[in-house]
């Protein structure tokens, strides 16, 4: 997962002007791909309960798995459009760390803190110090065995981290559209050399490590980029009246890949022995389905629903973990009652997504934003 960027970002001057309108898609992104990973979470918290989803929910549960590589290309692309339009402002990457720092810190920090004392409560003991420290350096990705974090579903954070920290170096030296798409090769080329090197070391060991470190994800994060460029030099050329097939087209194009990596169909088009992983192949089709809504805002896609979640998207990734734990006993009672299974799923949908909204609009209030309002004032004293 990764996390929204600042809402303060104004659009980037290209020759057509970008508008904040025009970026409202992304917010809808956002939205879209927390709820779908909420619902990956949920799936196996039912079958802890021995809810067993039926085999037609099979293909669209995988898909929910997918929207961690939207949450990092979302996230690439609006950090380069924010150093774009910050190009001009005094020791813009100092401040630029500082951001990040205040609108990840905060939340992360807080739910740490609550996770350490659930482990004391409930397995009367904490992680190992030189864990706890890792998490909170936020460098516990660079390890294959504190990886993880101690957040649930904190590894993602962990590696959005990461990605911060060398991204003002990438956008110096990565700063064309050539440039983009030689940066995702060649990240792929880093990843294919690491696991080379290291795969007698761990790699083979820790087997969710090898999709879950950095540098795995690395190509996601460029693909990302190779969006951004696509955005400012190529969109705004496409004419009004193609808008609209463009767009459906590109959306075309999204779900045919989606559905061939959903059916496992993409090992029969693109051999598995050239390394390409699937979750570079989902950042491919979310890429796809990016620029298509940057063309054309589809209504079933954009609303007031996915923009409301991917305003407190990351609220919702970071709560909804505990919160589904928490509401076990309540999917047992209604596993063991004789309503339909269709219909206790939904009743299980409904009620997380009644107790997790209102929790994460309490953390984006009392938590995010006074974070981000801090980091400002900082910034405004520099």
């Amino acid at each position: 997962m990764t996390v929204p960027e600042d809402t303060e970002v104004k659009p980037v001057d290209t020759k057509a002007k970008i508008t904040k309108d025009k970026l409202g898609f992304i917010d809808a992104l956002r939205g879209i791909a927390c709820l779908s990973i909420f619902i990956y979470h949920l799936n196996s918290k039912l079958f802890s309960v021995y809810i067993d989803s039926p085999q037609s929910l099979g293909p669209f549960i995988k898909f929910a798995g997918y929207g961690v590589a939207l949450f990092f290309i979302i996230s690439s692309f609006t950090l380069y459009l924010s150093l774009e339009t910050k190009k001009d402002e005094n020791n813009r990457f100092m401040k630029f760390y500082i951001r990040r720092l205040f609108r990840i810190a905060p939340l992360f920090y807080t739910m740490l803190i609550v996770f350490l004392i659930k482990d004391l409560i409930a397995l009367q003991k904490l992680p190992s110090a030189l864990e706890i420290l890792m998490n909170i350096l936020f460098i516990f990705n660079l390890s294959s065995t504190y990886y993880q974090s101690i957040v649930t579903a904190g590894w993602t954070i962990g590696v959005e981290m990461l990605f911060y920290l060398w991204l003002p170096l990438i956008f110096v030296v990565v700063n064309s559209w050539r440039r983009s798409l030689a940066f995702v090769g060649a990240a792929i080329l880093l990843y294919g050399l690491t696991k080379m090197l290291f795969s007698g070391i761990f790699l083979d060991e820790f087997i969710n490590y090898k999709t879950m470190n950095f540098l795995s994800q690395l190509p996601v994060f460029a693909i990302g980029i190779v969006c951004y460029f696509a955005y400012k030099y190529y969109i705004p050329k496409v004419r009004d009246v193609y808008r609209i097939p463009s767009s459906l087209l590109l959306l075309a194009l999204s779900f045919c890949i989606f559905y061939a990596v959903v059916t496992s169909k993409i090992s029969y088009i693109i051999p598995q022995e050239l390394g390409i992983t699937r979750h570079w192949w989902e950042a491919l089709a979310f890429s796809l389905l990016f620029l298509s809504l940057s063309l054309y805002s589809n209504g079933l896609i954009v609303n007031r629903a996915t923009r409301f979640y991917g305003k407190i998207s990351y609220s919702f990734y970071l709560v909804h973990p505990l919160l589904l734990e928490a509401l076990i006993p309540a999917y047992l009672y209604i596993a063991h009652s004789t309503l339909p299974l269709m219909v206790a799923l939904c009743l299980c949908l409904l009620l997380s997504i009644l107790v997790a909204t209102p929790i994460a609009m309490l953390t984006y209030r009392l938590i995010e934003s006074p974070g981000m309002r801090y980091g400002k004032q900082i910034i405004a004293r520099l």
